[in-house]
């Protein structure tokens, strides 16, 4: 049958990349946003 700790790594590995991906949008806004606001200065 299937191996649940498999499974397990695959949802480990899903949420990580899932939390890997919100993290780097969120750093690229707020980079973004802190270059507006460096050059705008």
């Amino acid at each position: 049958g299937d191996s649940p700790q498999i499974l397990a790594w695959l949802i480990i590995a899903e949420t990580m990349a899932y939390f890997f991906t919100s993290t780097a949008q969120c750093m690229q806004l707020l980079i973004d946003r802190g270059i507006m606001v460096f050059t705008s200065v």
